[in-house]
């Protein structure tokens, strides 16, 4: 939220979820291959996403898939310097990948020419595309969750900035009881971590 009386996330129309439900569709067999091909660890995967996720600012990613981090090995530094925009604690081969998604985040899906050629050079062709595809899945997820909570807002009495009411309303009648199970089971995951979840809450109030 951008204040606590305003509410503004980037989140989904139905016009922009069906153009990127439509792409996903078309690439159907790249994301077949990402999913079978295990070119990136379910670690590396969990790290891009969560770089996603930190830009788009979905409270209920940034639970679920701090646990599912967690759950895959990630330290507590390692996802703090996500949540931070730091990367001092990444490693060397990841960082690349993970400054992409991020830029991915930050530019509405639309990453530029010259850091597109960045990844690939770094990664090469098909393993680039891998780390495009997770990108993508996490960003529905995001901008479906950010929907989701906008629609609380307005339970709330929150002013909500842009977007669709009509559509908020669809993904939380959708999807709102998924997003609060990831939410919980990302917290229940942290445990102790993070001093039980506040310093991780601080992080996501921040961005």
């Amino acid at each position: 939220m951008a204040s606590s009386n305003t509410f503004h996330k980037r989140r989904y129309t139905f016009q922009s979820l069906f153009k990127d439900i439509k792409q996903l569709i078309v690439n159907f067999q790249q994301v077949k291959e990402t999913f079978t091909s295990n070119r990136i660890s379910r670690q590396f995967a969990e790290r891009i996403m969560l770089s996603v996720t930190s830009i788009n600012n979905c409270i209920y990613c940034t639970f679920g898939h701090t646990g599912s981090a967690l759950k895959s090995g990630a330290y507590e530094a390692e996802i703090i310097s996500i949540l931070d925009n730091s990367l001092e604690s990444i490693k060397d081969d990841e960082i690349v990948a993970l400054s992409f998604a991020k830029h991915y985040a930050r530019s509405n899906n639309n990453p530029t020419k010259k850091e597109k050629e960045k990844l690939t050079k770094y990664y090469g062709i098909e393993k680039a595309k891998d780390i495009i595809v997770f990108i993508q899945i996490i960003t529905l997820g995001n901008l479906m969750g950010n929907a989701v909570e906008a629609y609380e807002a307005r339970k709330m009495g929150i002013a909500v900035k842009d977007g669709s009411a009509l559509f908020d309303s669809f993904a939380f009648v959708l999807a709102g009881s998924f997003f609060k199970q990831l939410k919980k089971s990302g917290i229940d995951v942290i445990g102790d971590r993070f001093s039980s979840g506040e310093d991780l809450m601080n992080l996501h109030k921040h961005h």
